[in-house]
């Protein structure tokens, strides 16, 4: 089932409001910018050590650089997307266990954390978890995507059709929900539809 974590993309932050400590000079700062620069160019092994580092860094600094919850959160979220990227799917469930865990209000971490889920065939658990990331943003085009993925891995055609159908409300270009609708049309015989 690992090939199944081919169907979904870790999900990065958007912003990073009101983390800007990261960004002055501490050790936590100095760590975590090497670690993104190391993730953005796909170093994931060093990025997993350098965000190590920097929530080491959080307990062992001065005092500029305490850790919010939402700060130490983003860190495991960052760790699990390169724990994910270098497809070490359960170290990277982990990772966004702890992310959840630190910071319930953080809708990536929710999706992730499906998406890991899903990675290790656990379907029933990446589906709680994508209904998790949509309960805190109902407009997240991934999260019903990835529920219809689910579903219709499971072969609950309706709960899939559903999904598919409010991705394509969200994002109305969006071809891949058509696609599997598609299938999923083909499959029950109705090859018009399927064909439209």
């Amino acid at each position: 089932t690992t090939g199944e974590a081919l169907l979904f993309m870790p999900l990065d932050l958007d912003t990073f409001l009101g983390s800007e400590r990261f960004m002055d000079g501490s050790e936590l700062g100095k760590a975590f910018n090497q670690g993104i620069r190391a993730y953005l160019h796909a170093q994931y092994r060093e990025a997993v050590e350098c965000f190590k580092a920097a929530l080491i860094a959080a307990y062992v600094d001065d005092g500029r650089a305490i850790l919010a919850e939402r700060e130490r959160a983003i860190i495991y979220l960052y760790i699990g997307n390169a724990r994910a990227y270098a497809e070490e799917w359960d170290a990277a469930l982990l990772e966004y266990l702890e992310a959840v865990n630190t910071d319930p209000s953080l809708t990536e971490a929710h999706y992730n954390l499906g998406v890991a889920f899903a990675a290790v065939g656990q379907f029933d658990r990446a589906i709680a978890a994508f209904k998790e990331a949509l309960e805190q943003n109902e407009m997240l085009y991934e999260a019903h995507f990835a529920l219809g993925r689910c579903y219709q891995h499971l072969n609950d055609s309706v709960r899939a059709y559903i999904h598919y159908a409010a991705a394509r409300e969200v994002r109305p270009h969006a071809a891949e929900p058509l696609y599997y609708m598609g299938l999923m049309h083909q499959r029950h015989g109705a090859h018009e539809l399927a064909r439209r």
